[in-house]
């Protein structure tokens, strides 16, 4: 009687899961949840939009059209997590956005839609920019050079041990 090798056996038990995977069924639908880190800043802030969207139950990735007409996106991030749960799988996905103010006011983060969910509305208060010239980041310090009066000598002395 012939075995079959190790190598094959693990190919066909890959190409099973990935087959179980691509035909699980989602074990609950859950709309995009999106939050804020704050909900009031200075003009000269960031403010950092979280999405959460279960792939499983909503396919597709955000329209962020709307989005840009109040804020720039400075920055954006993508976590993706797999998971397998009771032999179902949860596919999710995590997008950070960091967005800054185009004005100042009241802003509405408009709703954000993915496939045929949308997202709850946000609002972020933006203060007005108290006329700072300087960021508080930066500090500014005058500094002058001048040359010594005299020149600098040293010496290396050699300690004797007795």
């Amino acid at each position: 009687m012939r075995r079959t090798p190790a190598p094959l056996l693990r190919a066909l038990g890959l190409l099973w899961a990935l087959c179980a995977l691509a035909l699980a069924v989602p074990a609950s639908a859950q709309p995009p949840r999106v939050w804020i880190d704050r909900d009031r800043i200075a003009y000269d802030e960031t403010v950092t939009l979280t999405m959460e969207v279960d792939l499983q139950s909503t396919p597709g990735m955000p329209d962020l059209v709307e989005l840009t007409r109040d804020f720039r996106i400075v920055d954006q991030r993508l976590d993706q997590n797999m998971a397998l749960i009771n032999g179902q799988v949860a596919l999710k996905v995590k997008i950070r956005l960091v967005l800054a103010p185009r004005r100042e006011g009241i802003i509405e983060i408009p709703s954000l839609w993915v496939g045929t969910d949308a997202t709850p509305p946000l609002r972020v208060t933006v203060a007005p920019l108290l006329g700072i010239a300087v960021p508080p980041s930066s500090v500014y310090a005058p500094v002058s050079v001048s040359p010594l009066p005299c020149p600098l000598f040293s010496q290396f002395v050699k300690r004797s041990e007795s």
